[in-house]
């Protein structure tokens, strides 16, 4: 062939050379490029993921107490009651029972 010489491989055959004397054929070489960005966008992701799931969840269920209409049409007859908006998470309840004391 003209042009291309050829080495041996460690595992048989034979491979052509090498650009600029890299030591390994340029496919090769690319490949690990590949898998090297590969792995590394891989572990940003990994590391990025909670974050964004978190920031993608419903806000916490959050509770107020409300009284039926104004007190100046009611005074001490309105009727009190708690609204509750947002998601059931672990601490709902403890949430919950520090309303009920105060």
């Amino acid at each position: 062939m003209h042009g291309v010489t050829a080495v041996s491989s460690p595992i048989g055959g034979y491979k052509p050379n090498s650009p600029a004397g890299l030591g390994t054929d340029f496919g090769e070489l690319l490949m690990r490029l590949l898998s090297c960005a590969v792995a590394c966008t891989s572990v940003l992701i990994a590391l990025t993921l909670p974050a964004a799931a978190e920031a993608l969840r419903p806000p916490a269920m959050q509770f107020t107490l409300s009284i039926e209409g104004p007190e100046s049409a009611c005074a001490d007859a309105c009727r009190r009651f708690v609204s509750a908006s947002g998601m059931i998470r672990a601490d709902t309840a403890t949430e919950f029972r520090i309303l009920c004391r105060a």
